[in-house]
């Protein structure tokens, strides 16, 4: 389900939550005044792998983003205590199986005395609209329960703002280590992480159109980082260009064509989210059907531009706080230099190769001086934050994570191939004409 689909930059009204908690914002430091539309001053664009080094308030603006994610799971409670047979055996337990589960998060974090609450979606005390100031928990009938102890839930962030504070990763690390004190996260291959993106300074269709570009150019790769059951052939994260009936049949200077001729939004949606009938569809890898046309109130203060989120739907499910910041990371890292990309009128194809290194060049483009490369890097095959090769099964902390490795051979798209060699080795290779 769409969770963002209304601006992300709106604020919560009074009534949006309870009474007893009006006296105590349950909000993190939103900026005093609404920040400028000024746009800095642009510069020449550096080499694709230069890091950049210095920094201004006006240029973290304009690189800052809201974020949100939905983290989809089974959750089973580690002891008696909070097991759901002690709830019943109908709907309502489920409620309050939910229930339960913000009550020990929120006691939590009120005992550190921490910002962000938890609540059950239809909780009557709190507004239908999702929050920037509380997770929401809700169920999710299309996950599959593996046993009888499990309950099959969806975990949706407040919206979070992903700036040099960083205080997005410290809620995503929170609700991770609360829940995962009382109860195992033990997600399976029918869930997913979804990550919700937004511009602090409004997105333009020449960030979208960088963006539609970045996506298609690079597809292969994304989709070598990812386990099999999310790359290829999941009807639910559809590969953009590889899977879309609009553009599948184009070689890639064609592809770029149709991008560059996006006018619009009806456009956009229709050439990156086709549907096959003329229509569009959000299932796909890169969903941008949650995007509208900016409000007739801004406009008049700030010129014509868009509202909403990109909705990246591919990555696999996050079973501890290290998969799901690594997988946000990688994602807003990739908007970030599709972005920049579209400000500076970089040339994708010209400037970085289709193959792991050229996509590491490019976000590293795209990285600010707050982001964690390690994060990204650690998907890539091989790779991890400490250095060391990922095993099939591994420990973080008290929460379980099962890492889902590649078969020996497969193909993401035509004529690419990904193959593993007997030393674990991963190549990306390219087929030859014979």
């Amino acid at each position: 389900m769409d969770r963002y689909e209304y601006s992300i930059r709106t604020r919560p009204s009074a009534a949006s939550a309870p009474s007893s908690s009006r006296r105590r914002p349950e909000i993190v430091d939103w900026p005093s005044s609404s920040p400028s539309r000024t746009q800095p001053t642009q510069q020449s664009r550096p080499q694709a792998a230069t890091q950049t080094t210095t920094s201004s308030p006006s240029a973290d603006l304009q690189a800052a983003m809201t974020i949100g994610c939905e983290v989809e799971t089974n959750l089973r409670a580690r002891d008696s205590r909070n097991d759901i047979s002690r709830f019943g055996t109908d709907r309502q337990a489920i409620t309050d199986f939910a229930n339960n589960v913000c009550n020990i998060f929120n006691t939590k974090m009120s005992e550190r005395r921490t910002p962000g609450r938890m609540r059950v979606k239809g909780d009557p005390r709190y507004s239908q609209e999702y929050s920037i100031a509380l997770w929401t928990l809700e169920r999710d009938g299309s996950i599959r329960k593996d046993n009888s102890q499990q309950v099959s839930l969806e975990i949706v962030s407040p919206i979070m703002i992903c700036d040099p504070t960083e205080l997005w990763r410290r809620d995503v690390e929170s609700m991770y280590k609360y829940i995962g004190g009382a109860f195992y996260f033990e997600a399976n291959e029918s869930c997913g992480l979804h990550v919700h993106m937004e511009p602090s300074l409004i997105w333009n269709m020449n960030d979208l159109r960088a963006l539609c570009k970045a996506i298609v150019y690079f597809e292969p790769m994304l989709q070598a980082i990812l386990p099999l059951h999310r790359a290829r052939g999941n009807m639910y994260c559809k590969q953009n260009y590889r899977e879309n009936p609009h553009l599948r049949s184009l070689e890639m200077g064609r592809c770029f064509d149709a991008i560059n001729g996006i006018r619009g939004l009806d456009d956009l949606k229709r050439v990156m989210n086709a549907d096959g009938d003329g229509g569009h569809t959000r299932y796909y890898a890169w969903n941008f059907t949650n995007l509208k046309p900016e409000a007739s109130s801004r406009q008049s203060a700030g010129g014509s531009g868009i509202d909403g989120t990109v909705e990246y739907r591919n990555p696999p499910f996050a079973n501890d706080a290290r998969t799901c910041t690594a997988w946000m990371t990688l994602a807003t890292t990739f908007v970030g230099a599709a972005r920049r990309a579209g400000r500076e009128d970089a040339k994708i194809r010209r400037d970085y190769a289709q193959d792991f290194r050229g996509l590491k060049s490019f976000l590293d483009y795209g990285s600010e001086r707050w982001t964690r490369k390690a994060d990204y890097l650690s998907l890539f095959p091989g790779e991890s934050r400490s250095g060391e090769s990922r095993s099939s099964e591994s420990r973080s902390g008290s929460i379980r994570t099962r890492v889902v490795e590649p078969s020996s051979s497969r193909t993401i798209a035509p004529g690419v191939e990904v193959r593993r060699s007997q030393n674990g080795d991963i190549r990306l290779m390219r087929r030859r004409n014979q």
